[in-house]
């Protein structure tokens, strides 16, 4: 179903219609959320939640906010797969409120679809709520506050702070920003070094190890830094009318180049995407050729997410859940099949 979406958002991009990037949203949120076992975190999740009673708020596993939703269901007395569906409520609400603002709604859907809609919003849910209200609150006063409610569902999204105070700082002030911001930067990691005794600085350390834990030389990676380098190409690329914040554009690409063979830095670079979308969906606006190769470009970078040997079979492999209204598919079987994949490509970190 993935892969079905992908194609028909990617030809519905090319239409400015608000009314259908309305009803692809709704449709999209529909499909997914609907989605039974999508991906391989909701082994964790689900292991977490049948143990949710005997958990703190705060823990070394995950962050209040994503805990605090699941104490909630539990209470209530939902079923794993309601957490699920509320995490993607909140996720469409704020994304559909952030592609509203642009003339070409359905271009930006598709975008943070193909980017996100997989990996973020079905796979890294908490990660996927953070990004969702960061889209929404940027070029909003209140930025900083939302910002903050972000970081209760992942904190990677402290870094959109410090992100925010340098690129809206005046030239003058810039400097003195990026500074603050490197000295946080480095006392966050003499926490990790000296492996203070906090709860949180042991989840993040913990973190960290399973992202450099990856095999950065992989063709999976090879191909994703040379989509991305392109599309950075597309998007920098000079014309007699320059539309795109030149410096910004260069130095968030920059950074999202980074995380790529750098896992351990990608759950920071998705917060750069607010500075970078509104330049994107003006240059695909103004330039009909190059908004088509931009399309094709991130049409394919969501293709790349899922064609991979572990994510492959899952996407035929999809089973439509309303808790209350239709019976639960068999957890155990759904596990025991999602485990062999991973255990056949040498991944024993759910399993």
């Amino acid at each position: 179903m993935y892969i079905i979406l992908l194609i028909y958002l990617f030809f519905c991009s090319f239409v400015n219609n608000k009314y259908l990037a309305t009803f692809n949203v709704f449709a999209t949120f529909a499909v997914m959320s609907g989605w039974y076992f999508p991906a391989y975190d909701w082994i964790n999740y689900y292991d977490f939640y049948t143990r949710i009673d005997n958990i703190e708020l705060f823990n070394n596993v995950f962050e209040p906010g994503f805990t605090a939703l699941m104490k909630v269901c539990a209470w209530m007395g939902f079923e794993y797969h309601s957490v699920y569906m509320l995490s993607n409520v909140i996720i469409y609400f704020f994304v559909y409120r952030y592609c509203v603002r642009f003339r070409y709604s359905g271009f930006v859907f598709f975008f943070i679809f193909a980017l996100f809609g997989f990996v973020l919003f079905a796979e890294q849910v908490r990660q996927g709520i953070a990004l969702a209200i960061i889209l929404f609150a940027s070029q909003k006063r209140k930025f900083i506050l939302y910002a903050l409610v972000a970081c209760l569902f992942h904190y990677s999204a402290i870094f959109s702070i410090g992100l925010y105070f340098i690129i809206s700082s005046k030239e003058e002030k810039r400097r003195k920003m990026m500074l603050i911001f490197s000295c946080v930067v480095l006392v966050s990691l003499a926490f990790l070094v000296f492996d203070f005794n906090s709860t949180i600085v042991y989840f993040i350390t913990q973190k960290i190890s399973n992202y450099l834990n990856s095999n950065i030389f992989s063709p999976s990676f090879a191909l994703g830094f040379l989509l991305y380098f392109i599309l950075s190409l597309l998007c920098l690329y000079k014309r007699k009318e320059n539309i795109v914040n030149k410096k910004w554009q260069v130095f968030c690409f920059g950074v999202v180049l980074l995380g790529i063979p750098f896992p351990v830095f990608n759950r920071f670079t998705y917060f750069c995407y607010p500075y970078l979308i509104p330049d994107i969906e003006r240059l695909f606006s103004k330039y009909i050729s190059r908004g088509i190769l931009i399309s094709i470009v991130v049409f394919v970078i969501g293709l790349r997410i899922v064609v991979s040997p572990i994510y492959l079979p899952l996407m035929s492999d999809y089973r439509f859940h309303l808790p209350g209204v239709t019976e639960p598919p068999n957890y155990n079987f759904i596990m025991q099949g999602r485990c062999e994949i991973l255990i056949r490509n040498g991944i024993n970190d759910f399993c």
